[in-house]
């Protein structure tokens, strides 16, 4: 095992010895690597102490010394496998990826900083890549949403086909293997809740009054974010959100935030909503169902039936699917 100060070997051990790691510098030589070339102390300059399992070559110290914080000598590569790609809705791997749907990828050393797309908009189009990262869907960028080591969120990219696709992912220099996944035009999922396994539907009272769902699901007493939390209405607008749903006319590329427009961007097939009320199912077709306001989710609104008070299955079909 190998320590490195900004490049220079500092201290090493054999990795089947247990102990204090043997010094490579005396402390006069130690002392140096902090002043400057006139031997003037620098107290602007950041060490960086980094340890490696093995002896770096020539060529890998010079690259480390050259750019200490960003090199990614002796990171390991992004790791993940086709199970760890999924529909960032339904968490689902079968069909994971629809052309301008939001996907999710889970594994690990995918990247090193926590952090969304918040500020990283230009000109309403989101980013390509985000805190270093980068993913290709057959060589095509997708839009990345969100970034850990763990997990990746993303917008696929338009002009995917249906069937096999090769994901790719990038941290700085370092490449993964290419996974292969599914892609499927239409694969539509809601969002849903996280607590209680995820059973409840995300979902908000159409006049963005208060969100829908059992009023202490979050432990909250009825109100989420500022907002009442309770059970939908008979008699009012419901919006659920979701992804995958098809595209939309006039359509929006992926990625982009859809300019505004009176009617919104509908879905180009026609779609209903299936509430299936204690083994009967009823049909609701959407008041409007289509792009958000938002790239990549889409709102189907719809208004509630006179039913009693309970949980629903609900069961969302887009043209069969």
């Amino acid at each position: 095992m190998s320590l490195y100060l900004n490049g220079r070997l500092v201290a090493s051990r054999n990795p089947t010895d247990l102990g204090v790691m043997a010094a490579a510098l005396n402390p006069d030589q130690l002392v140096r690597l902090f002043l400057d070339d006139d031997n003037e102390w620098a107290p602007a300059r950041i060490a960086l102490f980094r340890v490696y399992a093995g002896p770096l070559s020539a060529t890998e110290i010079r690259d480390i010394y050259a750019a200490p914080f960003t090199s990614t000598i002796g990171l390991p590569k992004p790791g993940f496998q086709s199970s760890g790609i999924v529909n960032s809705a339904s968490y689902s791997a079968a069909n994971a990826i629809t052309p301008g749907g939001f996907f999710s990828i889970f594994g690990s050393d995918l990247g090193d900083d926590f952090g969304d797309w918040g500020q990283s908009f230009v000109n309403n189009i989101a980013p390509r890549r985000l805190n270093n990262v980068r993913v290709l869907v057959n060589d095509q960028e997708a839009f990345i949403a969100f970034t850990s080591s763990s997990q990746i969120n993303a917008i696929a990219p338009d002009n995917l086909p249906d069937g096999p696709v090769n994901v790719v992912v990038e941290y700085s220099t370092l490449r993964s293997t290419t996974v292969a996944t599914q892609s499927r035009r239409i694969n539509p999922a809601v969002f849903r809740y996280t607590p209680e396994n995820s059973r409840y539907l995300a979902a908000t009272a159409n006049d963005g009054s208060a969100y829908i769902g059992p009023p202490n699901l979050f432990g909250t007493n009825g109100f989420l974010s500022g907002l009442a939390l309770r059970p939908a209405r008979p008699g009012e607008y419901v919006v659920l959100y979701g992804t995958g749903l098809g595209p939309t006319t006039p359509p929006v590329p992926a990625g982009q935030i859809p300019p505004p427009r009176t009617g919104g961007y509908p879905l180009s097939n026609s779609s209903e909503i299936r509430l299936t009320l204690n083994g009967q199912t009823t049909s609701v077709v959407p008041a409007y169902s289509g792009l958000s306001g938002f790239p990549g989710l889409h709102q189907l609104v719809f208004l509630v039936p006179d039913i009693s008070n309970g949980d629903y299955e609900t069961v969302l079909v887009v043209n069969g699917t």
